[in-house]
């Protein structure tokens, strides 16, 4: 007798007699939680004994149980096996996931090559995602020669079609003026797009727009609304966009915990810029009482990412013994590791190491040169650049 809902009783027992689309469909059921709690083993089982028998819908999804490793050790090589077995009896979504996962770096020319051909011929017929894919191979110069305006036209014509992610792409070309002239209000409406499907880079993207004012008049509370709704979906930038808002009373009145907090998300998902600021926050006691060995933690972990600004404070706290005792020598690696990463300041204080031979060894005559280029560079960049909010940070 069977334990199964009455719903899926006559599946089994057109499965047990070897109906292989019965049995893709009682393996699909448990996969989905369709009338029975999911039990992924069971499902892996039957989706197996649907896709031995040729069934080619089974076979796309065993491969993709094995990509996710559902009711299975996950195994790529298994995964690509079955959905090339598919893509063989012309199922266009096996097509398309065998070919987007020949584009590695690790396959040989021959795998790229035959992917590269599968996008093509499923670009041709007008499949969104490969329209998408194509364009991005092309946008990026990845596995095809760089050409922005083939990613324009496959892109244009994927969002005709309604897809969420060309539509932001495309926003991006017109934008930043790649294979177009650059044209913020048509990037914000392709942006807007986006955004309203539920994109969150394009939600973070349309709050830029209303921001600064690109394409449209400038509209903090619109602004926040979009930031808010990426920061929704964990968008780190967003995040830290709605910190910079609270910390500077730019569209939201300041509010220095608030501000930490939202740092705080954002720096918790990577973002450098956000690690900076938890500890800019921390060496200040802004929105959170002051630790200087916590803003050391938190430079520390931007640093390691790049962010120049905090290998500059990692510098000055080094060279001023903030934390203890002074130490030229790392302060000397620091502004030296923050000046190639293009900090002005950084360079004028490794400038300053060289000249009297604090923490390396003297050049006086370099470290002159190397001050003296900064301080010109500073000078010109007074007029012009990003907007900041005072303490080297960019409002993204």
């Amino acid at each position: 007798m069977s334990n199964l809902p009455p719903q899926l009783q006559k599946l089994e027992q057109a499965a047990d007699k070897g109906d292989l689309r019965a049995t893709f469909l009682l393996a699909y059921s448990f996969i989905n939680g369709e009338f029975i709690e999911p039990d992924y083993l069971r499902a892996f089982t039957l989706m197996s004994r649907s896709a031995e028998g040729g069934y080619v819908e089974a076979q796309f999804y065993l491969g993709m149980l094995y990509d996710s490793g559902t009711g299975i050790e996950a195994d790529k090589g298994k995964a690509m096996k079955w959905w090339k077995l598919a893509a063989d009896s012309d199922h266009a979504s096996a097509k398309l996931y065998y070919a987007i996962n020949c584009l590695t770096e690790t396959a040989s020319d021959a795998v790229r090559a035959e992917g590269i051909s599968m996008l093509k011929e499923l670009a041709e017929k007008d499949v969104p995602d490969a329209l998408f894919y194509l364009g991005a191979c092309y946008h990026d110069g990845h596995f095809l020669p760089q050409n922005y305006k083939e990613s324009i036209r496959l892109w244009s014509k994927a969002v005709r079609l309604g897809h969420e992610k060309s539509c932001y792409m495309l926003g991006d070309c017109h934008y930043f003026g790649k294979g177009v002239k650059q044209n913020f209000g048509e990037a914000l409406r392709l942006y807007v797009m986006a955004a309203e499907k539920g994109n969150p880079d394009a939600q973070f993207s349309v709050g830029n727009c209303y921001f600064f004012g690109l394409g449209t008049n400038p509209d903090m509370t619109l602004a926040a609304e979009w930031y808010n709704k990426a920061a929704a979906q964990g968008h780190p930038g967003a995040m830290y966009n709605i910190g910079n808002s609270y910390m500077f009373g730019n569209g939201a009145m300041k509010d220095p915990k608030k501000a930490f907090e939202w740092y705080g998300h954002a720096a918790e998902l990577g973002d450098s810029d956000a690690q900076y600021m938890v500890g800019y926050c921390y060496h200040e006691g802004l929105g959170i009482e002051k630790d200087i060995e916590q803003a050391f933690e938190w430079w520390n972990t931007a640093a390691k990412a790049s962010h120049s600004e905090a290998m500059l404070r990692l510098g000055n706290m080094y060279f001023s013994g903030e934390r203890g005792e002074v130490d030229h020598k790392a302060a000397a690696e620091w502004f030296r590791k923050s000046t190639d990463s293009g900090n002005l300041q950084a360079a004028i204080q490794y400038g300053t190491c060289l000249k009297f031979g604090l923490g390396v060894d003297k050049d006086e005559a370099q470290g002159e040169k190397i001050i003296a280029e900064a301080k010109v560079k500073l000078m010109e960049d007074l007029n012009g650049g990003e907007e900041e909010d005072g303490d080297g940070n960019h409002f993204r």
